[in-house]
């Protein structure tokens, strides 16, 4: 790739998600020429992602030149070549791209899934690659920060490296894992693996259509708010009142990433994308409950214990929480901490300024999911 104001073609995967939304309209926004791969209705899933584009901050807000620079093709990553017959394999080679993206991935953290996840988050990253590899291209790779599996949970540095780890948490850590050794060992061509940490709204409008890690807790509490007079009682949630809740929101992610992405020096490393300074989970917890109008009480899993003076109901709703965020409840309650010095050399820390300058971030962003 040559600099940020040079048009180039990216082939994206994922480009349907979240944080894929807000990648594909950054780049089309910059001047770029964006082809997303996906499955299913993608006529009507192109224009979901216009409509929510709505919703997006002025910084990612198209006009018509720039949609018009949108393709869409047909497939499958974790199918051979990509889902597509030879005769559109061999037509998609002959494009040429000077990027791919992966931004795709199996979200699903039960041990009976990690086949499905190895199929699309390792098996597809290795077509994805070796597409790069045939077309010569920029291979540019989303991972996730919480790489470090349980071996790095007690807050020892995670470095901006590949880890070979002893444990892993889920189906999803794992296969994370093992796509960035796949990235590492088979890239003929120049490469970068983006470790977002836990992406959450627009910094701006608050606007997210996700539904993992911080709204998992956003939606208990407004469930419980909903389904019971729950005003003056006290909603347990177990924590590592020591863990910091490394959020991003999607806006600053994709700015970062993209600004990294064009730089040519920053080829082969890995960067972590995730606040140099992040609020505690106690913090947020608490904050998040102050919003919701709930009484928050964050309990340190490992050493705290909760009031001895509960009554029945709150005892009842706080093995209700327990029970509700099991799936995220190793992220919360371990202590991760990230080191981002390639992310400050190559992305600097203007995104994270304006963000944090940001008013009512945090009530913007409950009420615009809830």
């Amino acid at each position: 790739m040559n600099n940020e104001n040079t048009p180039q073609k990216h082939l994206v995967a994922g480009g349907f998600g979240f944080f894929g939304q807000y990648l594909t309209w950054l780049l089309l926004r910059k001047g770029h020429h964006v082809t997303l791969i996906g499955r299913g209705d993608l006529e009507k899933r192109v224009e979901t992602l216009f409509t929510d584009n709505k919703k997006a901050n002025d910084g990612f807000l198209l006009n018509e030149i720039e949609m018009s620079n949108l393709s869409i093709i047909q497939g499958d990553i974790g199918k051979v070549n990509l889902g597509l017959s030879d005769t559109d394999f061999a037509e998609l080679v002959k494009r040429r791209y000077d990027a791919i993206w992966n931004s795709a991935a199996h979200m699903r953290y039960e041990p009976e899934h990690l086949p499905e996840s190895r199929t699309i988050n390792v098996e597809g990253t290795r077509r994805l690659v070796n597409l790069a590899n045939k077309l010569n291209s920029v291979y540019n790779h989303i991972s996730t920060a919480f790489i470090g599996g349980k071996d790095h949970a007690d807050g020892s540095l995670i470095a901006e490296q590949i880890y070979k780890v002893s444990e892993y948490y889920n189906s999803y850590d794992r296969t994370k894992s093992e796509a960035e050794e796949v990235v590492k060992s088979t890239s003929l061509v120049p490469y970068r693996i983006f470790r977002p940490s836990i992406i959450i709204g627009d910094s701006v409008t608050g606007f997210s259509n996700s539904n993992f890690g911080f709204y998992e807790y956003v939606q208990l509490l407004q469930a419980l708010k909903k389904r019971s007079d729950i005003s003056d009682m006290r909603v347990v949630v177990p924590c590592n009142e020591r863990g910091c809740f490394n959020i991003v929101p999607v806006d600053v992610c994709a700015n970062i990433i993209v600004k990294i992405a064009l730089q040519k020096k920053s080829a082969n490393r890995i960067f972590t994308i995730s606040d140099p300074a992040p609020m505690t989970y106690k913090d947020i917890l608490i904050k998040m409950g102050e919003i919701l109008g709930v009484n928050v009480v964050p309990v340190d899993s490992q050493f705290g214990t909760p009031p001895q003076d509960l009554q029945e109901k709150e005892r009842f709703i706080s093995k209700f929480v327990q029970r509700a965020t099991t799936r995220n409840s190793p992220f919360v309650q371990g202590n991760f901490k990230f080191s981002t010095d390639n992310s400050a050399d190559f992305g600097g820390d203007e995104y994270w300024v304006k963000w944090k300058s940001q008013p009512q971030y945090f009530k913007k962003l409950i009420d615009a999911f809830v």
